[in-house]
């Protein structure tokens, strides 16, 4: 009943998420278009009487709205609106001619059409200098122009709701570039050709002599001065073409060249300048840029993860406690740990070592995986939002918090900080690099596969990102990193929006099955962990592929899905908005999806997990050591896998101790066949645990810590001792075995006392090793206390019996004149050999078991000693 409510609470939550991002972002029906934008189509040239190349395209926005939370949304595209396309200043230049438009044949001026016409056709009644067309469903509208006869440049005027753009295109004027595109510090070269229309029946007239003068407009940042033109200043030849060459800056971005034509008193319509845009590339200077940006955010991610690691320190208990008792609460302390650590890879491979270091079992961690999937996402949400103004403070206050440390919880607060500014800093100067590489449009149709796919094709765009992303967070071992460049070259068009689901989901795919093969080596546990958590991917790549290929309109469902998520509209036509926030809603989705799934039916992936890697169960007490060195660099898990190692070597060496007391007080050495065994696997405990507890005191440890690791090393060099004392009492079985000693009942009855009292012992040091608490504290210095009272009345006891032994012993007895009992007793006593014999071996076990007390003493000692209160 109790699990069906959390499952409940879980749903409600997961439906508020997802539905809160709708609430205020649907459009209105109808609406005032409040807007204009120019999509593609200016500044063209053309040789008159010809079709230029590209229609005029512009876009109708609607009114800015207010969401429920009273923030403003960005103009949504406005459908139906009826948009006018006209040619401006054609009244002033047919007055200026002297002509009327009646008389006009109409081909003189640009025409504009709906359609576009061919080269050869004749002006048709659908060609007007003014026509209205009707956007479409994303708001788009286009018209497609015929040059008229007459040189010069032309204004195109749109205009709705007097909202109007103008476009400008140039007849008479054929310009040409020998590259669009060339490396930096190349040279380029330009034309420009100058040519009139006479008659139909003869070719265009070439224009001569017309001076033209290039000049440098636009240089990208910090190239300014670094390119340079020749012959900037010359006349058109015989056939009206004049040529210049531009040696490119040694910067990589856009360089402009204006061309400016010198007015002549023929030219009706003078033309202004031609402008010529060039894109030089400096491709090792921006991958070194882009390799610096993701290494600053991963140091970014790692020192923000290590700021909250010692803040939270005390908490780590939570995700082996608390969180792994049912499904529900390991998914939402999982959302936690994955919104303030954000790299699930990373909290899974720590997953992976508790669940190798014996603290979680793989089936408690389901909800634990999928939590840290969803809470992981949260990065890139934030990062969609326009938040790169804070690096700069944020760097600030931690470089200030970081100089003024004096407690761990400031310093901590220090690499909070310090990690979110570079992350900040690294998503700027990411999204600066992505920005410049966008300029190539050679590079653009590579990213966006147009030479590999079919135009309009959603399926291979889809498979094909699924496999570069899964390839790409399998290198890196991280799925956000993957999401982010993803946002990123969605933004700035360098993949198809159907390539965003493949991305999103190959990068949760990709870490998934490095993860799994990073803990191939290890337990059993941790190999079904990071089964777990690679099927649960596994699986939700296979439910995505529905939505993801069924095709609703253009686009795919799950696009669908995620643009009614996300404000904005991303299939808005060729300029989607908002495109970063889509991809990131796509990840919170597509995690969103598979938690829902997998929690309300986990069997999904237990079952083939469980048939895969079934769980052993084995029937020996002897495991192999699992100290895992991934968690060296987090204090407070590594030791608590070091304190449950030592748990685990006194429970083991308090076995070695009872058999070889069994087989002592019943004469079995059957009894003590496994405390050899024992003994060698407590050596190796003992010494993995003293390398593991030096590495881990090179970290920088707060106090507590310090004090835990002391008392560790402390325990384990007893525990090793003790380990000793219970082999050499099997050998003094086996003595007493050869000797056929037999002990009276007195004896037996002091030494299971003694026995009681350190078995006693055992549990309040394995109590104190669990949980420290003053009782149990006390109780082990009382214990200490008790022994020694205990030692010293037995030995009065047997200085007095071995007196009564030495005068009640038959006088024919061979008595060995050179034995004397002063080792211990310091009694000059002489005494039978077999009685000699029998005295050392029993004063020899109980000698053993005092020296396994001390030892145990010595650990409840030093606990006492430095505990926290102390």
């Amino acid at each position: 009943m109790g699990c069906n409510n959390h499952l409940s609470m879980f749903y409600r939550f997961l439906l508020v998420f997802l539905t809160l991002p709708w609430i205020g972002c649907e459009p209105l029906p109808g609406g005032r278009a409040d807007r204009l934008e120019v999509i593609s189509g200016d500044n063209q040239a053309g040789n008159p009487d010809t079709v230029l190349g590209s229609p005029l395209v512009v876009r109708v926005l609607g009114e800015r709205r207010i969401d429920a939370f009273g923030r403003r949304r960005e103009r949504l595209p406005l459908p139906g609106q009826k948009v006018t396309f006209d040619v401006d200043g054609l009244n002033e230049l047919r007055k200026q001619l002297g002509i009327t438009e009646s008389e006009a044949p109409g081909n003189e001026f640009p025409l504009l059409f709906t359609k576009a016409p061919r080269q050869d056709q004749t002006p048709a009644p659908r060609g007007s200098h003014r026509l209205s067309v009707f956007a479409d469903g994303n708001g788009i509208a286009r018209v497609y122009v015929k040059l008229g006869t007459l040189n010069g440049d032309w204004r195109i005027e749109a205009d709705v709701d007097k909202n109007d753009v103008h476009f400008r295109v140039v007849s008479g004027i054929n310009k040409s570039l020998s590259t669009v595109e060339a490396p930096v510090g190349t040279d380029v070269d330009l034309g420009l050709t100058l040519r009139r229309w006479v008659d139909e029946n003869e070719p265009l007239t070439p224009l001569k002599n017309r001076e033209i003068v290039f000049r440098v407009v636009g240089e990208p940042k910090g190239a300014e001065g670094t390119s340079s033109l020749r012959n900037s200043r010359d006349e058109t030849n015989n056939s009206g073409t004049r040529r210049s060459v531009f040696e490119l800056g040694d910067r990589h971005g856009r360089y402009q060249v204006l061309a400016e034509i010198t007015p002549h008193e023929s030219d009706v319509n003078p033309w202004r300048g031609i402008l010529f845009s060039i894109v030089a590339t400096d491709w090792l200077g921006l991958g070194l840029r882009c390799f610096v940006g993701i290494v600053l955010l991963m140091i970014g991610v790692r020192l923000l993860g290590n700021g909250f690691l010692l803040m939270t320190g005390a908490l780590t208990r939570l995700p082996t406690g608390p969180w792994a008792r049912n499904r529900v609460s390991g998914f939402l302390g999982g959302t936690v740990a994955g919104a303030v650590f954000q790299s699930a890879p990373f909290l899974v491979s720590y997953l992976a070592s508790l669940a190798n270091s014996g603290l979680l079992k793989a089936s408690s961690a389901l909800g634990l995986i999928l939590g840290v999937h969803f809470g992981a996402t949260l990065l890139c949400q934030i990062l969609a939002f326009d938040v790169a103004f804070l690096s700069v403070p944020l760097l600030v206050v931690g470089t200030g918090l970081f100089l003024a440390r004096k407690r761990t919880r400031i310093e901590s607060w220090s690499w909070v900080f310090l990690g979110s500014g570079l992350l900040l800093v690294a998503w700027t100067l990411l999204d600066e690099t992505i920005a410049s590489v966008a300029l190539s449009k050679e590079l653009g149709d590579f990213t966006r596969l147009r030479d590999w796919v079919e135009e309009g094709s959603t399926i291979a765009p889809f498979f094909l990102y699924l496999l570069l992303a899964t390839g790409a967070s399998f290198l890196f071992r991280t799925s956000n990193l993957v999401v982010i460049l993803t946002m990123l070259l969605a933004t700035h068009q360098l993949i198809p929006l159907d390539g965003i689901v493949g991305g999103v989901l190959g990068a949760n795919l990709g870490a998934a099955i490095m993860v799994f093969l990073l803990n191939l080596h290890k337990r059993r546990e941790a190999q079904r962990l990071a089964l777990l958590n690679l099927f649960a991917h596994l699986l939700g790549v296979l439910l995505a592929l529905g939505p993801a290929l069924v095709l609703i309109g253009d686009h795919s469902a799950f696009l669908r899905f995620v643009d009614g998520l996300a404000p904005g509209h991303l299939l808005a036509g060729p300029l989607p908005g908002n495109v970063d926030q889509h991809v990131a809603m796509a990840h919170s989705a597509y995690t969103a999806m598979v938690a829902t799934i997998l929690l309300a039916f986990p069997l999904f992936i237990l079952r083939p997990t469980n048939r895969l890697l079934p769980s052993t169960s084995s029937a020996s007490d002897l495991k192999p050591i699992h100290l895992d060195e991934n968690l060296i660099s987090v204090p407070t898990l590594a030791l608590r896998q070091t304190t449950s190692e030592v748990i685990y070597m006194t429970e083991i060496c308090r076995k070695s101790v009872a058999e070889a007391f069994d087989a002592f007080r019943y004469d079995d050495l059957d009894l003590a066949q496994q405390v050899v065994r024992r003994s060698q696997v407590l050596s190796d405990l003992h010494r993995d645990v003293s390398r593991y507890l030096v590495h881990l005191a090179e970290n920088q440890l707060v106090q507590r810590d310090v004090t835990q690791v002391e008392i560790l090393q402390s325990a384990a060099e007893s525990i090793s001792r003790i380990s000793n004392c219970a082999e050499l009492l099997r050998e003094l079985t086996a003595r007493k075995i050869d000797e056929k000693i037999t002990g009276s009942e007195e004896v037996a009855r002091e030494l299971g006392e003694v026995y009681d009292l350190v078995l006693a012992q055992f549990d309040n040091i394995l109590k104190l090793l669990e949980e420290r608490d003053i009782r149990t504290e006390e109780s082990a210095v009382k214990m200490v206390e008790r022994l020694a009272k205990y030692s010293s009345r037995i030995e009065t006891h047997w200085r007095q019996r071995t007196v009564e032994r030495a005068t009640t012993s038959e006088g024919d007895a061979e008595l060995d004149q050179g034995n004397r009992l002063s080792a211990t007793f310091n009694a000059p006593v002489l005494l039978p050999v077999s009685v000699h014999v029998e005295t050392m071996v029993l004063h020899e076990a109980f000698s053993l078991l005092f020296r396994i007390a001390s030892a145990l003493a010595q650990v409840a000692e030093r606990m006492r000693i430095l505990a926290p209160q102390r």
